[in-house]
Parts: structure tokens; sequence; C-alpha cells
């Protein structure tokens, strides 16, 4: 079958998801430096998917899951502790994708799981909340990302 284009996203919504806004920050300095030090600059030529990637190879590789009451989320503060949980760890992805002009966007949730489940897996306090990501690759569409997840 050949494959449908995917019409890029319109400007509005671009510039909504390359925003820094609530826990996801990438603007300041020291978190530019970090993302140097770290080799998470888009290089010239490099696609939206192969970088985005990268990041996230990046993320699994350094970052450690951790879960604790009152913990700070925002991307500038995981990008220090270099751990935190699902929420945590997907706003440093998306606050890494956005400051390299690559759309994305979190999606909060709740996992469907039995109580029962839920202590098989050792999950507790959680109320069954979930972070998912997105980013938005040219000519791909809105691709699933789950960085958290692939931390445990």
């Amino acid at each position: 079958m050949p494959v449908l284009k995917v019409e890029p996203l319109k400007e509005q919504e671009k510039n909504l998801y390359l925003m820094e806004w609530g826990d996801v920050k990438f603007k300041d300095k020291e978190f530019q430096i970090w993302m140097e030090n770290n080799k998470l600059i888009r290089q010239e030529g490099e696609r939206d998917i192969d970088f985005a990637r990268k990041v996230f190879r990046q993320i699994n590789y350094k970052v450690d899951f951790d879960f604790t009451d009152k913990m700070d989320r925002k991307s500038t503060a995981v990008s220090v502790m270099m751990k935190s949980d699902a929420g945590g760890i997907s706003n440093l992805f998306v606050a890494i994708l956005r400051a390299n002009k690559v759309p994305a966007r979190s999606l909060w949730g709740r996992m469907v799981m039995t109580a029962a489940e839920m202590e098989k897996q050792k999950i507790k306090g959680s109320n069954q909340m979930s972070v998912r990501c997105e980013f938005f690759a040219e000519d791909i569409g809105w691709v699933p990302a789950d960085p958290g997840s692939a931390l445990y």
C-alpha cells in the first residue's frame, strides 16, 4: 500500500508544543550547558525520530527511577538529580526535545491495574498515575515514547 503523507503541524499547534511551560523548563543557562555536556543538542540534518531516539537512550542510560512524596519534577531539577519518577523523566524528555525544536508533549493519566496487580509489582502510593510522551516527527506524525517505564 502507498504511504500516506502526514501533514505538518499547523503553526499555532507547533508553537504550543515547543514552548516552555509548567514543569517543562529548558531556557535556563545551566540546563542548556547540561544538554551540551550530555551531547543532547540536535545535529545539523539529524531527523526528528533519530534525535528523539538518542535522547531516549541517554535518559535510559543516565537517569535512575525514583519515587518519593513531594518530589520536584521540573526538567531542570531532574537534570541535576538524575533521578525521578515517570512524570519527572517525561518532563525531561519533553524539555530536551522542545529545546531542540522537536514538538513534544506529555500525556498524564492513570494505569488500568487491579489492586492485586499493583501489590504484585510493589506499586504503592502512586494512585495508578502514569505519564507517557509523544513527539511529532516530520513525515511520520505523533510518535509515542515512554522514557519513564524504560527505567524499571
